[in-house]
């Protein structure tokens, strides 16, 4: 479930209603899974699963997280030796402590491995933080690095291994964890769903453009922290006694488990008022011009040609289409669902096996989506083909059915998206 945290009263910055946060399915399980995997000892501030030396064990939920979020696995092997592994690859590099090797971006780097450990064990045993947790057994200590990564994959598979392992349901699970504190100074508005493109506008401060009088150049500047809100005394289908209990901070209010809303339907805008535009990345598409669709052009032309509806692309398909996608069949074939799962039963090659079991997964699960513009879901799809699990025709079918005709604006900030004379001055100044 997805949510708004709006302020209730007015305070420093925030105005009454305003939406502090917005908080997506993807990210409210993955703040509910991180505080059950990695839950401390209030004694030694170690993860509650850790043994004596703070390790957790090799299998343990929490490294399943780390395996889907983290960009490099790091494993001790020596006194004086460890290894680095690209999870993308499972490429992997062997050094020595404190002898410079060459590291998987081409860079030459050294390690100092004793030091190094004897820090992240201190920083586990501080009463501040518990630091990173680590895994195995000492002296082939296991750890991670690298960027991180979340998105709704990635957060499926994690709470996967936290049912399987710690007896958890993620559908206990999907409400942002809140204390009293919280409670009587927000309310969480519960919500159908909500894109990330969608949270991010939500929580961007209102700018606008001042002018300087010391360059005489026009200049963003804040005048808000937030400017979209919602009207909570207003909220369709709201309990008469429910709504006069919100503004009294006196009375806790949580009304996550009674309803359900739609964004669109109890979003307020302010000051830059087209849905779910983000302004960086509206600077960004105008700055670099990747399709060469603004050279030349004043504010105005470029108002015209982002808007205009002439670009065809590739859309997200929800979960109810690829639903419907697979309970189909192509020509002389049988459904699509059911090649799926008989590959993912019986497919003599393992990865096309693998890839099939994903896919029926993918199909299965509700609130997902499929979008073909990210490599790695189109090399999925391309190998099942490969593979024969799904036929050439199928493949056109689900490509068609991405396919849309829309503006760039669109394609950039989804379905109905305008972008206004306003919001180009804003990131264009004259």
């Amino acid at each position: 479930m997805s949510e708004l945290m709006v302020k209730v009263g007015n305070s420093t910055g925030y105005h009454d209603g305003a939406c502090i946060h917005a908080f997506t399915d993807c990210r409210v399980l993955c703040c509910q899974a991180q505080n059950k995997l990695f839950e401390k000892d209030s004694y030694t501030k170690n993860c509650k699963r850790a043994d004596g030396e703070g390790l957790l064990p090799v299998g343990d939920a929490a490294q399943d997280y780390y395996e889907q979020t983290h960009q490099f696995r790091f494993q001790r092997t020596g006194s004086n030796t460890a290894t680095v592994t690209r999870l993308s690859d499972g490429d992997t590099i062997a050094f020595e402590s404190n002898k410079p090797f060459v590291q998987h971006d081409g860079k030459t780097v050294q390690m100092d491995i004793l030091k190094w450990m004897q820090k992240k064990k201190d920083r586990r045993h501080s009463k501040e933080h518990g630091g990173m947790p680590m895994f195995g057994t000492v002296g082939r200590e296991i750890w991670y690095g690298g960027r991180t990564t979340i998105d709704d994959a990635k957060v499926a598979n994690i709470w996967t291994a936290i049912e399987n392992k710690l007896g958890l349901d993620r559908n206990a699970h999907k409400k942002w964890p809140v204390g009293n504190l919280d409670i009587k100074h927000f309310l969480n508005v519960p919500l159908a769903a909500l894109t990330d493109k969608q949270a991010q506008f939500i929580e961007q401060p209102g700018m606008l453009p001042r002018l300087n009088p010391e360059t005489g150049l026009l200049e963003p500047q804040m005048v808000e922290k937030r400017t979209s809100r919602v009207e909570y005394d207003s909220l369709p289908g709201l309990d008469p006694a429910i709504r006069r209990m919100i503004p009294d901070r006196l009375l806790p209010v949580d009304i996550r488990d009674l309803y359900l809303f739609e964004v669109g339907e109890i979003l307020v805008e302010g000051i830059m008022n087209s849905p779910f535009l983000v302004l960086e990345d509206l600077k960004a598409e105008i700055t670099n011009d990747p399709l060469g669709l603004y050279t030349g052009l004043d504010n105005s032309e470029i108002v015209e040609a982002i808007n205009a509806k002439s670009r065809t692309y590739k859309a997200p398909i929800s979960s109810a289409e690829l639903l419907a996608w697979a309970a189909q069949a192509s020509a002389g074939e049988d459904p699509r669902i059911l090649k799926l799962q008989e590959a993912a039963a019986s497919h003599a090659v393992k990865q096309i096996k693998g890839l099939a079991w994903a896919a029926v997964k993918m199909v299965e699960r509700d609130a997902t989506s499929l979008d073909l513009n990210l490599s790695d879901r189109q090399a999925m799809l391309d190998a099942l083909v490969a593979g024969g699990a799904l036929s050439a025709a199928d493949k056109a079918a689900l490509e068609s059915l991405a396919t849309v005709t829309g503006s760039r604006a669109e394609e950039l900030f989804g379905e109905g998206v305008v972008v206004y004379q306003s919001h180009v001055d804003h990131v264009r100044p004259l």
